[in-house]
Formats: C-alpha cells, sequence, structure tokens
C-alpha cells in the first residue's frame, strides 16, 4: 500500500458515507446513545462502509466504541440483540459488529500501537469526541503488526467454536468470512523490522505473504475466496484454518528466534 508523502500510513478517506448505508448508521447510533447515555464516550465507523466503499447486501457494518465505564453483562446481551435486530431490519449490511474498548485503556500510552494506530487509521468518529485527533500519523512497524494482531490464534480459536455451535448455514459462512480475513491480516506478524511498506487489503497481504513464502500461494488464495464468498464445508474450513493456523504460528516463532540470536 502506497504510504503519504512523508511515510506515514494513509488515513481513512475523507469521503462522503453512501447514502443508502445512511438509515442503518442512525439506527446503529441512536440505540447504542438511548441504550448507553453519558457511558457512552464515543461511536467510530471502519471498514467498507466508513471507506465509502461497502457494496449492498455483502458489506458488513463496523462499529466501535469506547466507554467511560466498563459494560456490564447485561449490556452486551443488549448489545447483541441490537446489532441482530438492526441487521435484520436493514438488510444492505451483512451483519453489524461492535467492538467495545475502555477510554482508559484506549489512552493509555501502552496500548499507543493497538488502540492509537486503530483509531487513527482506520476509523472515522460518528459520535461524540473525536479521539483520532489526539494521535499523530503512525509508520510502518512491526510493533503495529504485533498489537493489532498477536492475538490471531485465540482469535481464530473462537471463531472455530462458533462455527461448530452454529446450526444456521448463512451465520456460519458470516463466520467464515471473518475467521479468513483474520488469518490473512495476521500474515503481517511476518514482516521485519526493515520492511517500510503497509499492506492494507486483503489482496495486499496475500501479495506480500507470497512474494516471501511462494509455496503458500494455493493456502494463502484458498482464504482470501473464502473472505469474499464462503463454499466450503465446515469441517474443511475448520481443518485448512487450523493448519495454516499452526503453520503461522510456528514461522512467526521461528522468525523471532532467529531475530534474537543475531
Amino acid at each position: 500500500m502506497a504510504l503519504d508523502s512523508n511515510g506515514f500510513i494513509p488515513m481513512p478517506p475523507a469521503v462522503e458515507f453512501q447514502v443508502e448505508f445512511l438509515p442503518v448508521i442512525t439506527a446503529v447510533s441512536e440505540s447504542l446513545i438511548s441504550l448507553l447515555g453519558i457511558k457512552l464516550h464515543s461511536l467510530y465507523l471502519y471498514g467498507s462502509v466508513a471507506r465509502g466503499q461497502a457494496q449492498s447486501g455483502v458489506s458488513d457494518l463496523d462499529i466501535c466504541m469506547v466507554v467511560t465505564h466498563p459494560v456490564s453483562t447485561s449490556e452486551r446481551h443488549q448489545l447483541a440483540a441490537i446489532a441482530s435486530d438492526i441487521a435484520f431490519r436493514y438488510p444492505i449490511v451483512c451483519k453489524i459488529d461492535v467492538d467495545i474498548g475502555e477510554l482508559a485503556d484506549v489512552l493509555n500510552s501502552e496500548n499507543r500501537y493497538s488502540w492509537g494506530y486503530w483509531l487513527k487509521h482506520h476509523c472515522r468518529c460518528i459520535y461524540g469526541e473525536d479521539l483520532t485527533l489526539g494521535f499523530t500519523p503512525f509508520k510502518p512497524s512491526k510493533a503495529i503488526a504485533v498489537a493489532v494482531n498477536g492475538d490471531f490464534a485465540a482469535v481464530l480459536e473462537k471463531y472455530i467454536a462458533q462455527l461448530t455451535q452454529l446450526t444456521d448455514r448463512n451465520e456460519q459462512k458470516k463466520i467464515q468470512r471473518a475467521a479468513a480475513r483474520k488469518l490473512i491480516r495476521s500474515t503481517n506478524l511476518l514482516r521485519t523490522e526493515a520492511e517500510s511498506d503497509w499492506p492494507e487489503t486483503l489482496a495486499e497481504h496475500t501479495t506480500r505473504l507470497v512474494t516471501r513464502y511462494p509455496e503458500k500461494a494455493d493456502e494463502i488464495d484458498y482464504f482470501l475466496r473464502e473472505s469474499l464468498s464462503p463454499t466450503e464445508s465446515i469441517a474443511a474450513f475448520i481443518q485448512h484454518l487450523t493448519l495454516f493456523t499452526g503453520w503461522l504460528e510456528a514461522t512467526r516463532q521461528f522468525e523471532v528466534n532467529r531475530s534474537s540470536s543475531r
């Protein structure tokens, strides 16, 4: 992905949101504000809707919300119900994902490469105080890759558990897409400290991996296909996912050990 003239990772484009997606954006915002009240510090959009590149009936609505105090178990259940209900009422989006961050964690300097990078380079504020203004732009680094995707194994394990529990094929496909996307983006963990590029799209991530590990071309192309339109059976997909995750973990550890021994 091309960096800006100063070598920084580009910001989300300041484009108008697509008109057809405005009703669902409004519905989600109003529902979250109503549920959480003053506990809700700010709301952000990320993903294809935030970039103005969403596809009707295909794209997810990705929401990030920052709260001043922890969200209770009851509130989490209500959030899940709100997301499910609005997605049903507005089929223009495939599903609605809501990520939650506590204000203290977001502003903690130790989380600069995770929350700071994520808000600055992926999120657009739609309600409340815009925390993205408090962060300076970031340049590509391995530290960011680790902060953002270092949890990939645990996240993918969670997705596998969901796939085995779900019975609705449409819901399974949503999880397959999410798992494939997470795996592809997590390959950025294999970058070196010296590399200055920064892949953004799934295609850029796959191209980058194949350039360094050409023997993984067929496998990563498989996940790219599944990230767009899942067709594989659950059993076969889990097998592929487990094998590739194991390879990624082992390769990452090998790179870490080799780097530390130099």
